[in-house]
């Protein structure tokens, strides 16, 4: 799956950045869905959605496995803690999740 957070009026994505890295497009195994739910993300803002994703954070920790696309409850969570920060950075975008 596909997400990205864009600017409300004219829908351009606003940059991610990731250990130095910038792009504007997060993608995501659909297994991921599994354990959080980011396909309830479309449509709502950063700032509507970042307690819940901090949320997530807290629950299902951040520790990543050395296959970053298995589903499991550290590689969600550092997935929720990269959309946070996005979020937080950019509370009125909108979630765009394909």
């Amino acid at each position: 799956m596909e997400i990205s957070l864009r600017e409300p009026n004219s829908g351009q994505p606003y940059p991610i950045v990731e250990g130095g890295a910038h792009g504007t497009l997060l993608i995501v195994s659909r297994s991921f869905a599994d354990v959080y739910p980011f396909y309830k993300l479309a449509g709502q803002t950063g700032a509507v959605t970042l307690n819940a994703l901090r949320d997530a954070v807290q629950r299902l920790g951040t520790e990543r496995t050395v296959d970053y696309n298995e589903p499991t409850e550290g590689n969600v969570g550092h997935v929720c803690a990269l959309l946070a920060d996005w979020a937080e950075r950019n509370p009125a975008g909108v979630w765009e999740v394909t």
